[in-house]
């Protein structure tokens, strides 16, 4: 082997190399990578031009085996381009499945993932804590028997009648707010929730996705406005009441300083009449209604007539 076929073995074989690290090499750096194309380049020219000459002078196997040599690199770069790219897809993918998982467990809403037989696939950290089950008592269950066996009044729940089942079942989505889940310890909460049916490619039902949100906060502040606002409509109707009544025995105690017996017994029979009519017109409906409306304790609402039947039998002084 002469020196110029030396050359053009160790061009071939810088050749081979260069593609190698090209597609292997983790560095980003642009420029880096920009040195070896040129390398590369450089390289592939030169063992091109020297393969046409040797094939010229009829060096046939000698030209053969540079050929070889780029072929080989060829197949090095094709092989190795697609197994970066293929590690990069995998890159991205197990990227995004963290991501995904990340989501799926901060959220504070209950997750539940049922297959086609309504049988617990996955579920989120809030649904366990929710209703104080843990993945592995949930795992492998249905999720009607587990947290859904019973209405709010404590009968049974036919899982036949159950948007959920349904969802799964029969491909119907469902959207409800006024019913209960049940917890571990025998205890239901309200809730409102939402299935929807997974479907594949091939357009078949695979299962069913519930979301769930615990709405006991939401329902015990409601009831505190209620509470608030039935005080309020209580205290205005007492004000009025006292209004009335004191100005009328105002009148009476006037009467009585003066030494006018008759004006004050009759300003007092004034002030008792008032009394009555104003009691009578809550007791016939219209406070006990704005009292009910408002969500006052029933304790409240039964008061009203009582206190219209006590001014009532005080009809004398």
């Amino acid at each position: 082997m002469d020196s110029r076929e030396f050359v053009d073995l160790a061009l071939a074989f810088a050749y081979v190399a260069a593609t190698i690290v090209l597609a292997r090499i983790q560095s980003k750096d642009a420029q880096v990578r920009l040195w070896i194309y040129l390398l590369m380049a450089f390289c592939a020219i030169r063992g091109t031009d020297r393969m046409l000459q040797v094939f010229h002078q009829g060096s046939l196997q000698f030209g053969l085996d540079v050929l070889l040599f780029f072929v080989l690199s060829g197949i090095v770069v094709t092989t190795n381009a697609a197994s970066a790219r293929l590690r990069t897809l995998d890159s991205d993918s197990s990227h995004r499945q963290i991501q995904l998982n990340l989501v799926f467990n901060a959220v504070s809403d209950g997750i539940w993932i049922v297959d086609d037989k309504g049988i617990t696939v996955l579920v989120n950290p809030a649904a366990q804590r929710l209703p104080g089950f843990t993945a592995d008592q949930l795992a492998g269950r249905s999720s009607h028997e587990m947290i859904h066996h019973h209405h709010r009044d404590g009968m049974a729940y036919e899982i036949e009648s159950c948007p959920i089942y349904r969802s799964v079942f029969h491909n119907k989505p469902c959207l409800v707010d006024d019913e209960v889940f049940w917890r571990a310890d025998g205890t239901s909460f309200p809730v409102t929730y939402s299935s929807a049916p997974i479907i594949d490619a091939s357009d078949v039902t695979i299962g069913a996705v519930q979301v769930f949100r615990d709405l006991s906060l939401q329902i015990e502040a409601r009831e505190i406005e209620l509470r608030l606002a039935a005080a309020e409509v209580a205290q205005v109707k007492a004000l009025e009441l006292n209004d009335n009544v004191v100005q009328r025995l105002a009148v009476a105690d006037l009467a009585l300083s003066m030494g006018l017996q008759e004006q004050a017994v009759e300003a007092i029979h004034v002030a008792l009449t008032e009394g009555k009519r104003i009691i009578s017109e809550w007791s016939d409906g219209p406070l006990v209604r704005e009292l009910a409306a408002a969500g006052a304790e029933p304790d409240l609402i039964s008061a009203v007539p009582i206190v219209a039947t006590a001014i009532e039998t005080s009809d004398s002084v």
